[in-house]
């Protein structure tokens, strides 16, 4: 869609972006937490970052646990209250050893009990579930487990937890 985007304003306009510009955008192209992982240099802890809002991006993130083998991680996740619950968790949990609830900036985000009650409710009830309010506080207890941390579920809640680890936390991109 970029590639078409920049043929029709070459076509309309005086904006022309050469082969090689075009080649070196989609091969270097940075999307910041969508699958992005970060690593505490000297350390073995690992997070994965993707906002997975939504039915289509949970089943994308899914998908890549399965397809690197990942299916014991700790998930901390806030998922806002008119988002599909359900949609959203469903394809993330089969890859869940562990589960942390929190509940993102933003009034529209469920409360960290009321969304581990929801995960319990979807038939996760083999899964231990623990309910953190603080985002901050959520992830930190997440990286106490030794598997890797996958931060999902909401752009309220990855973007500051983002800049937060990157800042004060530690961690680099891998």
């Amino acid at each position: 869609m970029a590639v078409r985007t920049l043929e029709v304003l070459a076509e309309e306009t005086t904006i022309v972006a050469g082969a090689d510009a075009i080649v070196s955008g989609l091969r270097d192209v940075r999307w910041p937490a969508r699958l992005e992982w970060l690593h505490r240099p000297g350390g073995s802890s690992r997070v994965l970052l993707d906002a997975a809002h939504n039915p289509a991006g949970a089943r994308a993130l899914a998908s890549y646990l399965e397809e690197t083998g990942l299916s014991a991680v700790t998930l901390v996740t806030s998922v806002m209250r008119d988002k599909d619950v359900t949609g959203v968790l469903a394809p993330l949990l089969p890859h869940a050893a562990r589960v942390v609830a929190t509940r993102a900036a933003s009034p529209r985000a469920s409360g960290a009990e009321e969304l581990a009650l929801a995960i319990t409710r979807l038939g996760a009830a083999r899964l231990p579930v623990v309910a953190i309010d603080d985002p901050w506080a959520a992830v930190n207890h997440a990286l106490a487990s030794p598997q890797p941390v996958v931060i999902a579920g909401s752009i309220f809640l990855v973007g500051p937890l983002r800049a937060a680890l990157l800042a004060d936390g530690g961690f680099e991109p891998a």
